[in-house]
């Protein structure tokens, strides 16, 4: 199990990530469960629903998460090829 710290740290830089792309605030939007922007709220929150969630749930919660660091992932490489095409240093970067 992922401790608190690691948790909330996680959460913050996705939430992070997802204000700076428009597109990953529409994804989040479409799976948010109403969960606070704060880490510690937001951790605190899911530990009071999570003996509630279904195996099934917790299965689509994880997928949603790997789907938008996945997201994540992708545009941070696509950013780094426009800059190299920018730079002209094609390959470095």
């Amino acid at each position: 199990m992922v401790s608190d710290p690691v948790f909330g740290l996680a959460q913050h830089l996705v939430l992070d990530a997802a204000r700076r792309s428009p597109n990953l605030v529409a994804y989040l939007l479409t799976k948010s469960h109403d969960l606070p922007d704060e880490p510690g709220a937001a951790a605190m929150a899911l530990q009071g629903r999570w003996p509630d969630l279904t195996e099934e749930d917790r299965r689509a919660g994880f997928a949603a998460a790997c789907g938008v660091l996945n997201a994540i992932s992708r545009e941070c490489i696509e950013s780094v090829e426009r800059l190299d095409l920018l730079s002209g240093e094609t390959g470095r970067g």
